[in-house]
């Protein structure tokens, strides 16, 4: 077998896999690993002109959802199956899923990494294959995070929560706009994302947008903030709740996603299922006249589980195994 493996870094970027491919990417130093650089990995006419310089007898790692082509080898992650979804995906994304990935995974040509305990069951369902084949490498807290982590103050935050996220589908930022308009008394509403519409939150709140912004910003968001809502049906990790939680907030979410518990446990206020906005707003309420806090050995246990290090340690040592067998 070769002795070399190529990781595809062309993810990097601001989204979830970007952030997971930079993170995993640059605690990677190994001169048996061989990074790929230039293009965009969903774009096919990048793909096509850097794989006729690849030597396809070798292995191929990618921190996303798309192999090399020809690769005989081949390691993915795949993070979700949100693409699956009809609000989500293209029809094209459907089937290249169904009909080109799948039969690669279920054959073993393929092998997947994912992110939680709760995607590696679904893709075990969808790819009708074990979990015990599905490796998990988790997301971690950032180094920003973690230092600001280290001057938390038990303090109360006033009525302020935050949202970090996006407009898409899936995310159903919308029910968070219509919860705010049966919120009592003046919040400060802190919102973090592409495409998120303050105007349409009333105009007796105090709302603030952020977009772009370094993790030593978020961080500080975060420790302003009392609480996180989630109003996301979907999600193959969340992140959101990992890093807020680790910040002292609470965390709101609608009780659909198995990935929230997965990371905190039942350190969190859920709407039980219902997506009412009258029982958002009952639950984001209590939530803030709640006491509750974490404990501090909990809450730093979700720094030892959810680490970059370690995370990048399992894929390097995946790889070099890999590559010696």
């Amino acid at each position: 077998m070769s002795s070399t493996a190529f990781f595809d870094n062309r993810w990097v970027g601001k989204n979830g896999i970007g952030r997971y491919s930079h993170e995993i990417g640059r605690r990677i130093n190994s001169e048996s690993i061989e990074f790929i650089t230039g293009g965009i990995p969903t774009k096919l006419h990048t793909i096509f002109p850097i794989y006729r310089n690849l030597d396809y007898t070798k292995l191929s790692y990618s921190p996303g959802y798309i192999p090399l082509p020809r690769f005989k080898r081949q390691i993915i992650t795949i993070h979700d199956l949100i693409l699956l979804k009809r609000s989500m995906g293209s029809t094209l994304q459907r089937l290249y899923f169904n009909l080109y990935l799948k039969p690669k995974i279920r054959n073993g040509y393929i092998k997947v990494v994912t992110v939680s305990e709760s995607s590696r069951r679904e893709l075990a369902r969808w790819a009708q294959i074990s979990c015990v084949d599905i490796l998990i490498v988790s997301n971690g807290l950032s180094e920003a995070l973690l230092r600001a982590g280290k001057r938390l103050v038990r303090e109360k935050r006033g009525r302020s929560l935050i949202y970090v996220g996006n407009n898409k589908p899936h995310k159903n930022f919308d029910l968070l706009i219509d919860a705010t308009k049966y919120l009592k008394h003046e919040w400060r509403i802190i919102l973090v994302g592409s495409d998120l519409d303050k105007n349409a939150i009333p105009n007796k709140h105090k709302v603030e947008c952020h977009s772009n912004i370094s993790d030593e910003k978020l961080a500080c968001l975060y420790l302003e903030s009392d609480l996180l809502v989630t109003t996301s049906l979907f999600e193959g990790f969340c992140m959101p709740v990992l890093e807020s939680t680790y910040l002292g907030c609470k965390v709101v979410h609608l009780g659909v996603l198995p990935t929230v518990p997965e990371i905190i446990g039942d350190s969190s206020f859920s709407t039980d299922g219902s997506t009412s906005p009258e029982v958002l707003a009952e639950t984001i309420m209590h939530a803030h006249e709640s006491s509750f806090k974490m404990s501090e050995s909990s809450r730093q246990e979700l720094a030892a589980r959810f680490n970059w290090d370690k995370s990048a340690q399992v894929v390097k040592s995946m790889l070099l195994e890999s590559i010696s067998q």
